[in-house]
């Protein structure tokens, strides 16, 4: 069972029904069905029975859940036991990485380096909210650090340490089908008329000052909201329904039918490194080198 089933399978019995799991991990109801059904084929046996009054394990799946209860405490406690235990020379870096959120910018050039004292591990999720919060919680456990661009949030939780990689500009990812799309850069003036996928109010302070912007001086543009950070099915989202979205320049080959282009605004993200304030001194010295390094190359 991945961690995405565990999580989605331990938050639909607390729940006790998908569409509440689902506002919990901020997902779609449907997403949670698919991935319910997907864990009873490869189970081969029901764990739930389903009714009109909602959803009821099956004694095969309380049995289940029961178990998944305990393998969720001792998974992480069983990874640090066993590095612990590993007498390795060498200290083990472990970094998230998505397609989003890709290590490469670090790895690609810590490759190159002569540095023996630390080896990377790399550990792959999706980037839908449920395993993007999953990595997050599992920072300064199993996990040492995420690259990529962060929300403000992090940024003032004591919990968590950022090292700034250097604020990347906002582009706008346009639908190859969009009139816009033969456009090498963009204004004000062009997105009149068209509609702008954002963050909903309240996730992140910088798209906050954007749609107050746009409502506020250019309402000629229509805004649709996102309950979640973004994922590739919201860029299929935009591509199906042809919608603008503001995304940052680092992701300007992310989808093959989406065109990411600069506009004429001063609107950035942080981007950088994520980790937990409680890192150890070994993960604090490896996120400076890397990202030093990162720094001296751009």
């Amino acid at each position: 069972m991945n961690d995405d089933l565990l999580t989605t399978f331990l938050a639909v019995v607390k729940a006790g029904s998908f569409s509440k799991a689902a506002n919990n991990l901020y997902i779609s109801p449907v997403s949670v069905m698919k991935r319910m059904n997907t864990l009873e084929v490869n189970l081969d046996f029901k764990i739930f029975e389903r009714n009109s009054q909602g959803i009821k394990l099956t004694p095969a799946g309380q049995s289940l859940y029961e178990s998944a209860q305990e393998i969720n405490t001792l998974i992480v406690n069983s990874i640090q036991k066993a590095r612990t235990i590993a007498q390795d020379d060498k200290v083990t870096i472990t970094i998230a990485t998505s397609l989003l959120r890709s290590c490469r910018p670090i790895t690609d050039l810590w490759s190159q380096t002569r540095n023996s004292k630390f080896k990377i591990r790399i550990i792959p999720f999706e980037d839908d909210p449920a395993s993007l919060h999953n990595i997050t919680i599992r920072l300064g456990k199993d996990i040492d650090l995420i690259v990529g661009p962060t929300n403000e949030d992090y940024l003032m939780n004591n919990n968590f340490d950022f090292f700034n990689l250097g604020d990347c500009s906002c582009n706008i990812a346009v639908p190859q089908n969009n009139r816009l799309a033969l456009k090498k850069k963009l204004d004000w003036t062009d997105l009149a008329g068209q509609t702008m996928l954002l963050l909903k109010k309240g996730m992140s302070p910088k798209i906050d000052e954007l749609r107050n912007d746009i409502k506020l001086n250019h309402p000629q543009i229509k805004i649709v909201d996102t309950s979640h950070f973004y994922d590739m099915e919201i860029f299929n989202y935009c591509v199906e329904n042809n919608y603008l979205m503001e995304c940052p320049s680092i992701w300007e080959n992310i989808h093959p039918s989406i065109i990411s282009l600069p506009m004429n605004w001063d609107y950035t993200l942080n981007y950088g490194i994520l980790s937990s304030s409680h890192s150890s001194k070994e993960v604090k010295e490896f996120i400076s080198l890397a990202g030093e390094l990162y720094l001296q190359e751009h």
